[in-house]
């Protein structure tokens, strides 16, 4: 009887722990950086998540995500499905100057089509956003 049970205590650590294992593979912590042209800090970015064509999409599954708030130049970590994204949008970022508080709106479109595509398929990852100023 006490080695049935003992079998039956190392089956059932065994199956936990790849249940665990396994549902840490498949997720990536994204980490988002957004880098002005000329450097400046960002003191605090918000993209519309309604708008269609502002977005952070997992080609296969089609699946978004909600862009976070940036603080200093910083958003995340998100926590997104390992597998290849296309990332775009247009956002608003309020930037420190010496005249004061300025907001410049802006645009990330590097990873916008399937062509040009981020793999996000780590553990984690930290992706760089070098912004353009719209006029």
């Amino acid at each position: 009887m006490r080695k049935v049970i003992c079998i039956l205590l190392t089956a059932l650590l065994g199956l936990s722990s790849c249940v665990k294992q396994a549902e840490t593979d498949v997720f990536c912590s994204l980490s988002l950086t957004a880098v002005m042209p000329d450097g400046s800090n960002i003191m605090q970015m918000t993209v519309d998540n309604t708008l269609p064509g502002n977005f952070i999409r997992n080609v296969n599954t089609m699946q978004r995500y909600d862009f976070p708030v940036f603080v200093n130049n910083h958003g995340g970590p998100l926590r997104v499905r390992k597998g290849v994204y296309t990332i775009a949008f247009d956002a608003l970022a309020r930037i420190a100057e010496s005249s004061g508080l300025v907001e410049k709106k802006v645009r990330f479109v590097a990873y916008s089509s399937p062509d040009n595509a981020i793999e996000l398929t780590g553990d984690s990852a930290d992706v760089e956003l070098k912004l353009i100023v719209l006029e």
